[in-house]
């Protein structure tokens, strides 16, 4: 995987910074899909409070990394995790 790509083959999560809506800030998250269970975790390091607005970036973000359409997107249920 290639940089700023990072494959955690222990925890089978993908590790990238993105840029939140603002555009100057950008933070560390980690996506995976935990084993038997239905939702997509998003953690996002270092951070205490999300806006909707940065949300809905990251959902842009990962609609492109997972090549997801609109509609698999809305089929799948996220959860966002501060850490």
């Amino acid at each position: 995987m290639m940089a700023p790509n990072k494959w955690i083959s222990s925890t089978k999560s993908l590790q990238r910074p993105l840029r939140l809506m603002d555009q100057c800030k950008s933070v560390m998250v980690t996506i995976s899909h935990p084993s038997g269970q239905p939702n997509i975790h998003i953690y996002v390091h270092d951070m205490e409070v999300l806006s909707l607005e940065d949300k809905q970036i990251i959902l842009v973000y990962l609609k492109v990394l997972c090549f997801l359409n609109f509609k698999h997107l809305c089929l799948v249920p996220i959860s966002f995790l501060l850490m």
